[in-house]
């Protein structure tokens, strides 16, 4: 069910209760702690590094052309029994690092590490990626089992993660990620999973490895060739007053893992996919525990391509009591995105956000989707107990995107005195108990408490008058046609390939293949046997529009036609001709729309969205 823009619908009990009560876990939710003043109490006890007076400088260490000069002050100075390595300005390239206990690796204003991008200088060593234990390419400052660690001044840490090297890996992961998982899944020892040199997993920039007291003040750190800043199993972190902007593939400003008593602080992301994502392992990994204890605040996310904050699915041990306060968001899909699986049983609870102001979602400030794909029967409640005050989102597709499951509900979402300014409705499943008090949308106020059964989401297509599939089945890339093969070579050389379906209709073999972009984007191609590309469907922003394909739209809709309002945009090409894709939702209705370089529209559909609630059937 979706919303209207006009509405965060409060929907009438009687639409879903008795289905709830049949499907719903009958274990009871726990109600929320202290919120804010427990937070205060995190902030309170999160220990800093502790670090020894004595200040030694790098030019003391090695010429300036020795890449392990660093590595060899921090080894002097560990054995010194810890201090300050004062780094001055200047360019410094280096290999790998391994930082010790007590020791503060300080960068001056003009100092500038930059690592090699050579993989093979940088050794195996233990890492998750993507919440899987394995041995890898070190990370490029690496440290475990140690504690008293600090990374601070005011230069530049450039992972140097835009080198061909580096991002030609991502061409080739899928690969290793495949056997990695068969890896996991044979339990096979972490010890004996040894890939890095030769093989296509990136390292992350920073990794911290049952590490305590940790603080990162200060520094610019850019470029990763995976992840920024990767704690794990680790306790006392706080990273303040940094800049963190990275472009590329998959990266993620800071991944905190099974980690707890975070304080984030101060810090601005750029550029990333995702700003501060919270994860907790994908598999059972023994003396994994809960990301907890996490504070993020007077922080600024701009232009982070999917969320400011995600609460990722991979959360094999869950993540609760995670406050996020003060914060400016512009540019990003989401707000926060919240992701449970059910088949990993790791419970998601306490989300407390305060004082948030956000400008240009769009997709919704608030996401959250619970994934049932083990068929779990009356499992134990997921996702529960999240608090929204003070939120202030001005152009926003959505307030809210809530994907409960009939089995597993999302409980407890409660929204203070907030305003929300949106072009779309909200959606929400299989939800119990989402309070409003004091809550604003275009104008309108509402308050009260609703639940929300499991309703289905109304959905529109064109029709591209294919040829029907008789078959269809994916397969690998050894198995394409040579042709085939030469056809992607020749027009999407260096483009990574997601999946590949080969489908048998009446008249033909076509090759559904998905090629993965650098952002979001997505390109499909349809490709016959003999290596002809049939279609090409490629994702594009509103801004890429032709003026006749807006100037159509606007006639079609009969108003202006903004951004936001827009669900999809794919540009789609024949053999003979193109055109473009538009799908989008305004004033109670679902429409789709395909328009030609020339502003023709070519065809068009539209549907009431009859699940759209108005004031009046609130309680």
């Amino acid at each position: 069910m979706r919303l209207p823009i006009s509405c965060i619908a409060l929907i009438m009990a009687l639409l879903a209760c008795n289905r709830q009560k049949e499907n719903a876990s009958n274990e009871s939710v726990p109600e929320s702690s202290n919120g804010w003043e427990y937070a205060d109490s995190v902030r309170n006890e999160i220990q800093s590094a502790k670090i020894p007076t004595d200040t030694l400088r790098l030019i003391d260490f090695g010429s300036e052309d020795d890449s392990q000069r660093i590595q060899k002050a921090i080894d002097h100075v560990y054995e010194l029994g810890g201090g300050t390595i004062l780094i001055p300005p200047g360019i410094y390239y280096t290999g790998p690092i391994v930082l010790k206990s007590k020791i503060n690796l300080y960068l001056e204003e003009g100092a500038e590490l930059k690592f090699i991008a050579k993989p093979e200088i940088y050794p195996l060593a233990y890492n998750w990626f993507n919440g899987i234990p394995c041995m890898n390419y070190s990370s490029m400052i690496y440290a475990k089992d140690a504690s008293d660690i600090q990374i601070s001044g005011k230069g530049i840490i450039d992972g140097q993660g835009n080198d061909p090297v580096w991002k030609s890996m991502k061409f080739h992961e899928r690969k290793d990620w495949e056997l990695l998982k068969e890896l996991e899944n044979t339990n096979v020892k972490p010890i004996n999973r040894k890939f890095g040199n030769g093989h296509s997993i990136r390292p992350d920039l920073i990794t911290f490895l049952e590490c305590s007291r940790i603080n990162i003040s200060g520094v610019s750190i850019k470029n990763a060739p995976f992840w920024v800043i990767h704690p794990i199993l680790c306790k006392h972190v706080t990273i303040k007053n940094c800049l963190i902007s990275s472009h590329g593939y998959d990266q993620i400003g800071i991944g905190l893992e099974s980690s707890e008593n975070i304080l984030v602080d101060s810090t601005k992301f750029q550029f990333v996919d995702d700003g501060v994502k919270i994860l907790s392992g994908r598999v059972k990994i023994p003396n994994n525990r809960a990301s907890k204890n996490i504070v993020i605040q007077n922080s600024i996310f701009e232009n982070v391509l999917y969320s400011a904050v995600i609460i990722s699915s991979q959360t094999q041990a869950g993540a609760n009591h995670i406050f996020l306060s003060d914060l400016k968001i512009d540019t990003s899909e989401t707000t926060l995105r919240i992701f449970a699986n059910a088949g990993l049983k790791g419970k998601l609870h306490e989300i407390f956000l305060k004082n948030i102001q956000a400008n240009h979602i769009t997709g919704s400030f608030l996401l959250s989707n619970i994934n049932n794909s083990s068929n779990l029967s009356n499992s134990s409640p997921l996702l529960y107990n999240i608090h929204l005050d003070k939120i202030n989102a001005e152009n926003c597709g959505r307030a809210f995107l809530l994907n409960g499951h009939s089995k597993n509900l999302i409980y407890n979402v409660n929204v203070r005195d907030s305003k929300f300014s949106t072009f779309k409705g909200s959606f929400v499943k299989n939800l119990q108990n989402m309070s409003f008090s004091n809550v604003r949308e275009n104008e309108k106020n509402y308050s009260g408490t609703n639940t929300v059964g499991n309703i289905q989401i109304p959905k529109i297509h064109l029709e591209h008058n294919e040829d029907d599939i008789l078959n269809s089945n994916n397969i690998k890339f050894n198995d394409l046609p040579k042709s085939v093969k030469n056809t992607l070579a020749a027009n999407y050389p260096q483009i990574p390939v997601n999946n590949i379906d080969q489908m048998i209709t009446q008249s033909n073999i076509i090759y559904n293949i998905n090629l993965k972009l650098e952002s979001s984007k997505e390109l499909k191609l349809l490709v016959l046997a003999d290596g002809k590309i049939m279609r090409s469907k490629s994702d594009i922003t509103f801004g890429e529009l032709p003026k006749a394909v807006i100037s159509a739209l606007q006639s079609y809709l009969k108003i202006t036609p903004a951004p936001l309002m827009i669900n999809e945009i794919k540009k789609i090409a024949f053999q003979d001709f193109a055109y473009f894709e538009i799908k989008g939702e305004y004033n109670r209705k679902l429409f789709a729309v395909g328009i030609n370089n020339n502003g023709d529209i070519i065809e068009e559909k539209q549907k009431i969205i009859t699940t759209y609630f108005s004031p009046s059937q609130i309680k």
